[in-house]
């Protein structure tokens, strides 16, 4: 597996995997929150699957992604109202701040998690939303995924005092399951 995303870029709105992932995170997103007319941001947006859908009924969405090819790709869809840049997440590196900010399977392959939700959370605007969707790790010493504890301590260390943390879908592989972990933040 290559550490490069943009190996994956080309074929990425074709893996089936992708496909459902987006969907779910999508439906389970529609539950909690009406997008309608909101600002927002998907960080690690890759080919924007996930934006698509949000930009749908939402007044914008900024996507960003270290991926210049994942980036173009998401372009060349030409969406009037997502605006995508190929950037890595700093204080300061964000056109505005945001009433929600989705991350979809992007902070298990961030360095360092807690500083990067430190550094979200101060780009959501006076009772925004942050949404994370990771993979489930099957126990607290494992190096994929984020156990419940782990979410709840970097969520608190980050200064989110109101988060919901559930298991809201799995996916099927031929080895298996693998359980979904999501957490939804908010500022006052």
């Amino acid at each position: 597996m290559s550490d490069d995303w943009d190996d994956y870029a080309d074929d990425w709105d074709k893996n089936e995997g992708v496909i459902i992932y987006a969907k779910h995170t999508f439906e389970t997103l529609r539950a909690e929150i009406d997008m309608s007319g909101l600002d927002i941001l998907d960080f690690g947006c890759g080919t924007g699957n996930l934006a698509v859908q949000m930009a749908e009924t939402a007044n914008q969405v900024v996507g960003i992604d270290t991926s210049e090819k994942m980036i173009s790709i998401l372009k060349a869809k030409k969406i009037s109202n997502i605006r995508a840049f190929n950037l890595a997440l700093s204080s300061g590196s964000l056109p505005g701040k945001f009433d929600l900010i989705t991350a979809s399977s992007v902070f298990g392959f961030m360095p360092d998690f807690d500083k990067t939700l430190s550094i979200l959370k101060d780009f959501l605007k006076p009772g925004g939303m942050l949404v994370q969707w990771d993979w489930l790790a099957p126990d607290e010493s494992s190096d994929v995924g984020f156990s419940r504890a782990r979410l709840e301590k970097a969520y608190r260390q980050s200064g989110f005092t109101d988060f919901e943390i559930t298991q809201p879908f799995s996916l099927k592989k031929t080895d298996g399951e693998m359980k979904v972990i999501m957490c939804v933040a908010s500022i006052p």
